[in-house]
């Protein structure tokens, strides 16, 4: 089970096979990170810019791009140092 409650939630498949989950709505996202080896979440920092109704897709080189929704700018996940970058 998750460690947040994620409401409408969008999920990414990462290159190693993590997965981020991030949910949200009236300008509270949550985030984590399930490890399918491990059957663990973990719980990550929200993105710069709280949104609602956003769209999300993994870029090429392995970061995941969330936009839209409350606002309207890019911000970019990157799974190797955890971290969201606007």
């Amino acid at each position: 089970n998750t460690n947040k409650d994620h409401r409408r939630p969008q999920l990414t498949r990462l290159l190693d096979g993590r997965v981020l989950v991030v949910g949200g709505a009236g300008g509270t996202m949550t985030v984590e990170l399930f490890d399918p080896a491990t059957d663990t979440f973990t719980a990550l920092p929200s993105p710069v810019r709280q949104r609602s109704n956003w769209g999300q897709a993994l870029v090429d080189d392995g970061r995941v791009a969330i936009a839209g929704g409350d606002a309207s700018s890019f911000e970019f996940f990157d799974p190797a140092t955890l971290t969201w970058q606007a």
